[in-house]
């Protein structure tokens, strides 16, 4: 009478093993799909992952960043509340959130979830990429880079890291480094395309000098007008530039700026350039001396403003 139960104790125990161990294979693929940047698949094998273990909390993980990298942000954005929910208090899901997060712009909450992945398990790799993620944005490299390294000792086969490692290398390290990345990458994936451009770009560049000043640097004396919100407050300072000696703006200086937008009819009556391997000279309203600048994109009925680059630095 006591041998009918026990059977069914056995296969019960069975049915679960065997149900874990297809769990953990399709996890296993997923992962294959994530690193190979075939997002759309680990993104679909993830989410089978979730419909069989919905506490699973790599396999939010793993959706999250395959949808974002599918381009499918909205979905991602549900599987990390998802996460939070159903499997509370661990590392990847806070991962999750915080990639999440940081695609949204929501920096300051992004960095919460990430510091409570780093409670929950130190040197989490994920959560330290995330946090140099955070600080790349707000222009702290130097923080940022050891982050991403520190990142990289914790998962050197993890090709986002492996990228960014290779970017702290030069020469022929470099090129070693991103063909290593390439290796794990499907090759029809456009992350594969594009990084297979990039080492090519590497390789041609190779111990050439990339950037050099094509004139050497002179004092110059340019007339700047304040720009004026109201009678007492200056909101800026403008250049008054001439076109093609035919059309006089005023453009609002940029220190930061490598060169100048304008309006497409601003453009057109100035007769700016339609093709960028033309030039355009231009000159100070107030100054003689004329000055060539590049055009960086060809003027079309759908751009709202059209940007020339200055030529200060040219690849050679």
């Amino acid at each position: 009478m006591r041998a009918a139960p026990l059977a069914a104790l056995v296969f019960s125990f069975s049915s679960a093993q065997a149900f874990q161990a297809a769990a953990s294979d399709e996890l296993a693929d997923a992962r294959a799909a994530l690193t190979a940047a075939r997002f759309t698949q680990a993104a679909d094998l993830f989410a089978a992952v979730i419909a069989k273990e919905p506490a699973n909390a790599e396999a939010y993980y793993g959706v999250v960043r395959a949808l974002l990298g599918a381009r499918r942000p909205a979905e991602a954005y549900t599987y990390a509340e998802q996460g939070l929910q159903r499997a509370p208090e661990n590392a990847p899901t806070e991962d999750a959130a915080g990639i999440a997060l940081v695609r949204k712009g929501e920096l300051v909450k992004a960095e919460t979830h990430f510091r409570a992945a780093l409670k929950l398990r130190g040197n989490d790799p994920a959560a330290l990429q995330g946090m140099a993620s955070i600080f790349s944005i707000i222009s702290k490299n130097k923080t940022s880079r050891a982050l991403m390294l520190q990142a990289y000792a914790q998962a050197p086969n993890d090709p986002a890291l492996m990228r960014a490692h290779a970017y702290t290398l030069k020469g022929a390290d470099r090129i070693q480094e991103l063909e290593r990345v390439l290796a794990l990458l499907d090759p029809a994936s456009e992350e594969a395309r594009n990084l297979h451009a990039l080492i090519a770009a590497e390789k041609a560049a190779s111990g050439r000098e990339l950037r050099r000043l094509i004139t050497p640097y002179e004092s110059t004396r340019v007339k700047m007008f304040w720009i004026m919100d109201g009678p007492n407050t200056r909101r800026g300072v403008e250049l008054r530039v001439r076109f093609n000696q035919r059309q006089t703006l005023r453009l609002l200086l940029d220190t930061g700026s490598s060169g100048i937008s304008i309006a497409p009819k601003a453009a057109e009556r100035a007769g700016l350039p339609t093709r960028p391997t033309r030039c355009l000279r231009v000159s100070s309203a107030c100054c003689a001396s004329a000055t060539t600048w590049r055009c960086r994109h060809p003027p079309t009925a759908k751009r709202r403003s059209f940007f020339w680059s200055t030529p200060g630095l040219r690849r050679t």
